[in-house]
């Protein structure tokens, strides 16, 4: 019997780590992505901002992106505490609700501007769009762009300026 229990038991510990069930992605190291959908509800709640990777299947930047960036633990831990963070298939047509009306995927990458992937767009709590930037990021820069957004530094300094007054 305890063969048996301690076989189930490694089995279900094996499963959970194979398909993220084993409790948030931000305790495991990942990135906890959410649906378009859940991003927008849970942001109104938690007034976080929103963070969006729009990619495609077949871009290579993108899993590059996924594979160095979007692994960094400094990343993982900065957006687990100030964004919430959403994958966006730029070709999909699944729906979502944004602003009162629905739309795919590929809608809403395009109303967002990105023609090119990865592009990662920036939405206020309240579902206001701040920006889009377009193309890979190493986790130093993408940290820096992080911090610039989620600080408003936009609102008052330039990116070069803010860039500068990081350098050591």
């Amino acid at each position: 019997m305890n063969v048996y229990r301690s076989t189930v038991a490694l089995v279900l510990l094996v499963a959970c780590s194979l398909f993220g069930v084993a409790g948030p992605d931000t305790d495991s190291g990942r990135v906890e992505w959410k649906t378009f959908g859940e991003a927008v509800k849970s942001a109104r709640a938690s007034g976080k901002l929103i963070m969006v990777d729009v990619y495609t299947t077949w871009c290579g930047w993108c899993k590059k992106m996924d594979r160095s960036t979007y692994a960094d633990e400094k990343v993982v831990d900065y957006l687990g505490r100030h964004f919430e963070a959403v994958k966006l298939n730029a070709e999909s047509n699944r729906r979502h609700e944004f602003q009162g009306k629905s739309y795919t995927e590929r809608e809403l990458a395009k109303g967002f501007g990105a023609s090119g992937y990865p592009t990662t767009v920036f939405l206020s709590a309240d579902e206001k769009f701040i920006t889009a930037v377009p193309g890979y990021m190493d986790a130093k820069t993408f940290l820096l762009v992080l911090e610039y957004i989620k600080d408003k530094r936009y609102q008052d300094v330039s990116w070069k300026e803010f860039v500068k007054s990081k350098e050591p």
